[in-house]
């Protein structure tokens, strides 16, 4: 089992995210889906942000072990030249629907590849192991539909058109990814710290 001075000693060996790689990710989150139609307007949907040494390689096999998910191997491509890695450093991010591991498929779609690896940190030896509660717990933010640019300003209503003026980029929606780059900058800190 992984603790917390595990998974900080595992994450301080990858290079420090940078702040534009910061500012990418959180472009990347913002519209990875239409949040504005599927978030509340109150902050109550928890997001969960951790730096991941695997984020964005290409996963070429996994071994499965139905009976002991802890036992799955799993081998990924040893690439160069990670572009995911080079946009937005380690960061993954995962909440509870909408979205998928952010990590390339065999044919290298970045779009799917496993939900089964979720919060886990596949180690040297393939083998994936739980994230730390501290870890999910630190890494934890609140989001609302205002995550997402094309943000409402009436109640629960919402349109397609992203021409209608009651959808517009809002004041909420810069405050929510401000406190969004904080809260990551401060993860970040708090792994590299010595």
């Amino acid at each position: 089992m992984m603790d917390y001075l595990s998974y900080k000693e595992i994450v301080s060996t990858i290079p420090k995210p940078e702040p534009y790689q910061i500012d990418n990710f959180i472009e990347m989150v913002s519209m990875d889906h239409s949040w504005y139609k599927h978030l509340s307007i109150k902050r109550d949907a928890p997001f969960i942000f951790v730096l991941n040494p695997n984020a964005g390689k290409k996963l070429i096999s996994v071994k499965r072990n139905d009976l002991n998910r802890e036992e799955d191997y799993f081998e990924f491509d040893v690439d160069e030249r990670n572009r995911y890695q080079e946009r937005f450093s380690h960061w993954q991010y995962f909440a509870d629907q909408y979205t998928v591991t952010n990590m390339p498929n065999l044919h290298g779609d970045n779009r799917e590849s496993g939900n089964f690896i979720g919060l886990r940190i596949v180690n040297d030896f393939g083998i994936a192991m739980p994230m730390p509660k501290e870890v999910i717990k630190r890494g934890t933010f609140l989001m609302s539909r205002y995550l997402h640019g094309l943000s409402l300003d009436q109640d629960e209503n919402y349109f397609d058109d992203p021409a209608l003026p009651n959808i517009s980029w809002t004041k909420k929606h810069d405050d929510l990814i401000n406190e969004l780059r904080v809260h990551l900058l401060t993860l970040t800190d708090l792994i590299y710290q010595k």
